[in-house]
């Protein structure tokens, strides 16, 4: 009887090994690239979330007109704006940097910055958000301070029927 050989070759196996092994790594990637554009995400998010207590203290400072300070985070969080530093934690640890342009004008903005590791980085950040901006490895994110939640419009218009139209735009 002739010697028949059963079972799977050793170059059947490197083969199925081999196609394993490539799967695994573009699964491996795709879920590093998710979890890339999760963290982007994130630094979005705590400047989202930065820019409203910034905004929030545009109102209360209004009165203080074009000499209005830019607040730093430790200022929003000791004067009640932010509950903590935890609450503009992104999964980069990027440390944002708030600052008031022209405030009390027509032309306020607030800017949120802050420095990614590398430009490549930066543009990723600057790619998940309609108002962001990269030179090098800075971002700037810009909002305009908001008058169109109730809270805002309420103010405002007791600021007018009390002060005229010298109220903060």
């Amino acid at each position: 009887m002739p010697n028949k050989q059963s079972g799977y070759t050793l170059a059947s196996l490197a083969v199925a090994l081999f196609i394993i092994a490539i799967l695994y790594l573009n699964v491996n990637r795709d879920n590093q690239v998710r979890m890339n554009v999760v963290a982007y995400d994130t630094v979005v998010l705590s400047a989202e979330v930065l820019s409203k207590a910034v905004n929030t203290y545009y109102f209360a400072n209004c009165s203080l007109g074009t000499t209005m300070p830019s607040p730093s985070v430790n200022d929003l969080i000791s004067d009640g704006y932010l509950s903590s530093a935890d609450s503009i934690y992104n999964n980069l640890d990027l440390i944002l940097t708030p600052q008031i342009v022209d405030p009390g004008t027509p032309d306020s903005l607030i800017y949120i910055t802050t420095n990614a590791p590398d430009s490549s980085v930066a543009q990723q950040i600057v790619d998940q958000t309609t108002n962001a901006s990269r030179y090098g490895s800075t971002v700037t994110f810009t909002y305009k301070p908001s008058t169109s939640n109730t809270y805002n419009q309420t103010r405002v218009s007791e600021m007018k029927r009390y002060f005229g139209e010298s109220y903060c735009r």
